[in-house]
């Protein structure tokens, strides 16, 4: 997604087509060229010619003849940020997000002040997935200027894309549509929010009064700030979520003889988009030799099992899961029931929380079906998201079985991304 969005940023100049350029373009080129050779110091021909560039789309000899006046320019002078900022806009038209943000920071430096210059590197910090970086700018900004609804909207959508402060970006989504109820910005922020925290009915809503309100202004214009967000939500919400199926199989094999087949049959239905109701048929089969210790009395084995429940938004980022079903073992009239319960909540940023419990049948051997093994489970757990790389998550699993044994399981795990958009191979 990151890597779409950082394409898309880079070539905004090519969405709008080719440039039309006056029709003594090329003259005026020539003669401003002849003027900045007779005198590189000239700086007044050096910016008339680097803005014809940027005119025709020539980014990268505008931003050769830009770097010609920074070389001769002295730092912290009001003439060299000029061109300081003119070399941002443009590595950052020409695809060079890296250098384009240098740039920025550079001119900034001198003009801490220019808020436009600090929301256009906000925008591209976060296209670049630097969402730390882009979220202290805007808490810069908004020390200043607290009411600012494009910096809240600016602010909501990067810890979105961060996607471990959930409830920091809602309350900066609504602030900023309370402050500017038609800034498209903030009604895109808006939605994002409403996904997040799972209400995904009030996100087709607020999206509807989007749509209606750039259908109103006519077509969705190339340089708007929010077209690419725009765009990838009307890819998602232009239709409403449809009932879905999903098979799968597995086939196991060691070298004790053992063989495991698993066939499943999964069917989602969607009810008023905050909540899905679910049907799971499945089928084990198990074999084994009847000379090793994986077998009953029986070299073979299968037990059929079937689910029904749903998952269900019971508050904002709060969601409950509920099943109950049955097994039977092959061969045995006997239906034995089951149930499954999780509660996942995120009640605060960064931190996830889930608690679960159930009943289930053991279906690993023809030894474990044949002798009915269950067990009745407790669990948790925790994550804790440092930021949108690293993330720490500790796990914990109390079981109850049917041959009075006892068993608690536990894991912590560390997920770190290394890089974004780069394959392993």
């Amino acid at each position: 997604m990151r890597l779409l969005l950082a394409a898309l940023w880079g070539v905004v100049a090519a969405a709008q087509g080719p440039p039309k350029l006056p029709a003594d373009y090329a003259c005026r080129v020539t003669a401003l060229k002849q003027a900045h050779k007779l005198n590189p110091a000239d700086l007044e021909a050096l910016d008339a010619l680097s803005s014809s560039y940027t005119m025709a789309g020539d980014y990268e000899e505008a931003i050769r003849v830009i770097e010609e006046g920074l070389a001769i320019l002295p730092a912290g002078t009001a003439p060299r940020a000029h061109l300081e900022l003119k070399l941002a806009r443009n590595l950052s038209w020409a695809g060079r997000q890296g250098a384009a943000i240098h740039a920025y920071e550079a001119y900034l430096k001198t003009l801490p002040q220019d808020r436009q210059a600090a929301i256009e590197l906000i925008r591209l910090r976060r296209y670049r997935g630097d969402y730390s970086r882009a979220e202290e700018l805007c808490n810069f900004l908004l020390r200043t200027r607290p009411e600012d609804a494009e910096v809240l909207a600016l602010k909501a959508e990067v810890l979105h894309w961060a996607g471990n402060r959930r409830r920091s970006a809602r309350r900066a989504a609504d602030r900023a549509v309370n402050l500017a109820s038609d800034l498209p910005d903030a009604q895109v922020a808006q939605v994002y929010a409403f996904q997040d925290v799972g209400e995904n009915r009030k996100a087709r809503q607020a999206f509807a009064v989007l749509e209606g309100q750039v259908a109103r202004r006519g077509r969705l214009k190339a340089e708007t700030t929010y077209g690419d967000a725009y765009r990838l939500l009307e890819e998602e919400l232009a239709h409403p979520e449809r009932p879905s199926s999903e098979p799968a199989y597995s086939a196991y094999n060691d070298s004790d003889g053992i063989h495991n087949t698993f066939l499943d049959l999964r069917m989602e239905a969607p009810f008023r988009d905050d909540h899905k109701f679910f049907l799971d048929v499945s089928q084990y089969r198990s074999s084994a030799p009847l000379s090793g210790l994986f077998t009953a009395g029986r070299d073979a084995s299968h037990v059929s099992e079937f689910a029904a429940g749903g998952t269900f938004l019971v508050a904002p980022a709060v969601h409950l899961t509920a099943a109950g079903g049955a097994s039977r073992r092959g061969g045995v009239v006997e239906v034995r029931p089951t149930f499954d319960v999780l509660l996942t909540a995120t009640p605060i940023d960064r931190w996830t929380f889930d608690f679960s419990s159930g009943r289930e049948f053991l279906k690993v051997t023809p030894r474990a079906m044949d002798l009915n093994i269950s067990s009745y489970k407790l669990a948790g757990g925790v994550q804790y998201t440092f930021h949108s790389r690293n993330s720490l998550t500790a796990r914990a699993d109390r079981r109850y079985w049917s041959d009075n044994n006892r068993s608690i399981t536990g894991e912590a795990v560390f997920r770190r991304i290394l890089h974004y958009h780069r394959s392993f191979m």
